[in-house]
C-alpha cells in the first residue's frame, strides 16, 4: 500500500482514552458504547469501531500500519479479559469487557427499534447471507440495506463498497466481522 495516510477519525464523545502497550482504548462500558455509537448515527458522522484484545495488541506492536489504523478509530473497545486485567494492573481501570458479538447484537436491536438501516460486511458469502436472514427473522422491522462477504481484492476496496453503499437510500450502520 503506497503512501497510505490514515487520518484520525472524528471523536464525538468526551470519554477518556487510555493506552495499554501501544493500543489506545476508550474507557467505555457496553452501554456507554451503544450510546456513543448512536450519537455517531444521529450526527451522520462516519465511525470505525474497533475491539482490541491481547492478540491484536501484540499484532499492532509488530505492524506500524495496523497500530495507526487501530489508534485512529473513533471508538476503540476492550474486547478481551486480559486487556481488562492489564488495565487494572496498570492502575488505568477499564469498566468492563465490551465483547464485539454482544455489542453487535445490541446495536442490531437498537437499529431495528430506531429504524436505522444496516449493512452487513464480512465472513464468507453464505455466512453473511445466513446472518442477514437470521437477523431479519429475529427483528421484523430491521432494515438490512445490503450485505457483502469479507473478501476483496485490494484494487476493489473503495469501488465495491462505494457502489454497494451508494445504492442505499440512507447511510447505513455497517457491521463487520
Amino acid at each position: 500500500m503506497k503512501n497510505l495516510v490514515i487520518k484520525q477519525e472524528k471523536r464525538v464523545g468526551s470519554n477518556n482514552r487510555i493506552n495499554i502497550l501501544g493500543a489506545n482504548i476508550d474507557v467505555l462500558s457496553n452501554k456507554d458504547t451503544i450510546s456513543l455509537v448512536e450519537k455517531y448515527v444521529i450526527t451522520k458522522t462516519p465511525l470505525h469501531l474497533m475491539g482490541v484484545n491481547a492478540d491484536k495488541i501484540n499484532a499492532l506492536n509488530n505492524n506500524k500500519l495496523l497500530r495507526e489504523i487501530v489508534n485512529k478509530c473513533g471508538i476503540i473497545n476492550a474486547d478481551g479479559a486480559s486487556v481488562i486485567l492489564a488495565s487494572k494492573f496498570l492502575k488505568k481501570p477499564l469498566p468492563e469487557r465490551v465483547a464485539g458479538i454482544d455489542l453487535m447484537q445490541d446495536l442490531v436491536a437498537l437499529s431495528a427499534k430506531k429504524n436505522y438501516s444496516i449493512f452487513l460486511l464480512g465472513a464468507k458469502k453464505d455466512v453473511v447471507e445466513t446472518t442477514a436472514k437470521v437477523l431479519k427473522n429475529k427483528y421484523d422491522k430491521l432494515n438490512v440495506v445490503g450485505i457483502h462477504d469479507g473478501y476483496f481484492k485490494e484494487k476493489d476496496w473503495d469501488l465495491d463498497l462505494k457502489l454497494k453503499c451508494n445504492t442505499c437510500s440512507t447511510r447505513p450502520v455497517l457491521y463487520s466481522d
